[in-house]
């Protein structure tokens, strides 16, 4: 039987079936019971019930990211994105949302339009610049961009921000300030395994092996599954 909150809500939508409100609401119920199919439902009917809404849209895109429906997801983000156009948020969730469908020319593209609008937003600054990192790890005009982005973080004790501008420096071969920013990094934040990869790196390229291994192994504990997984741990078998 349905909660009495529950109950209230389908009052309400008996009442009026384009209670957007209603909807969003009852979704966010039937998400906590876990059924999901009903709470996508409930937001796509709050979508159209109120088509200037923003949460529903990165709500339902939330939960099909949770489902690993990451084209789904990017498509409905795209639909908000259309919709809400000086909204950061929105904008920001899209390029989020294709990073993750790992179609990296529209995520640079996305991240790219955040900042051209909003330049001071540091989640697409941070973000912009790692991905430059992963993917474009040998550009060079790239590399100095990314690095333009997170130079400003060097003194922030932010441990994501430092690990970025550390893997930037380790790409454009600044290996000795690299080393500094993400010996902090990994200070800050023990358990963060990509950075740990990247300060192993760092330590790799000055010849400090023992200290790179060390770092590895953190990196790859357990079973990690970070974007540079395979490049980690191809460096792994050749540390002597």
């Amino acid at each position: 039987a349905p909660s009495a909150a529950e109950q209230l809500l389908l009052d309400r939508l008996a009442k009026d079936p384009k209670d957007a409100d209603a909807l969003a609401l009852l979704s966010e119920q039937r998400e906590n019971k876990d059924d999901l199919e009903s709470a996508k439902d409930l937001l796509r009917q709050a979508i159209e019930a109120k088509p200037d809404q923003r949460n529903p849209y990165l709500n339902l895109a939330r939960i099909l990211k949770k489902e690993g429906k990451l084209k789904e997801a990017a498509d409905t983000l795209q639909l908000a994105s259309a919709r809400f156009p000086d909204d950061s948020l929105v904008q920001e969730s899209l390029a989020i949302g294709y990073e993750l469908m790992q179609d990296y020319d529209a995520a640079k593209l996305a991240y790219e339009n955040v900042l051209a609008k909003w330049p001071n937003d540091i989640v697409a600054a941070n973000n912009l610049a790692m991905l430059i990192a992963d993917v474009w790890p040998t550009d060079k005009a790239l590399l100095d961009r990314a690095r333009v982005l997170v130079e400003e973080f060097r003194d922030s004790n932010n441990p994501t921000l430092i690990d970025t501008l550390g893997w930037v420096q380790v790409r454009l071969g600044n290996i000795d300030d690299a080393a500094i920013i993400l010996k902090k990094a990994v200070s800050l934040q023990p358990d963060n395994q990509q950075a740990q990869y990247h300060y192993a790196t760092a330590m790799s390229l000055k010849g400090l092996n023992d200290l790179a291994r060390d770092a590895m192994g953190k990196a790859l504990a357990g079973e990690p599954d970070f974007r540079g997984i395979e490049e980690a741990k191809q460096l792994a078998t050749t540390l002597p």
